[in-house]
């Protein structure tokens, strides 16, 4: 019980490091995160945002969780 418990949360924090990570990354190529998407569809709505910042909203939904998603699985095989 107590293994399993500690490997969910090895698998937490490789997951949150790899986000930390991505999100750096991406800062770092003028890409929005979720937290700079949310904020500008405040100030400029939701629609005009999903416009002007498709490809952005693209890496957000696919490409993010996909990276995520094989940090998950990698950490998850590493401790198995």
């Amino acid at each position: 019980m107590i293994e399993t418990l500690i490997k969910i949360f090895l698998v937490g924090l490789g997951i949150l490091a790899f986000a930390i990570l991505i999100n750096l990354i991406a800062n770092l190529l003028g890409i929005e995160t979720w937290y700079s998407f949310i904020n500008n569809s405040r100030e400029n709505g939701l629609l005009y945002s999903i416009k002007s910042k498709w490809l952005h909203l693209i890496f957000l939904i696919f490409i993010y969780p996909l990276i995520l998603g094989s940090s998950a699985y990698f950490f998850y095989k590493i401790l198995n």
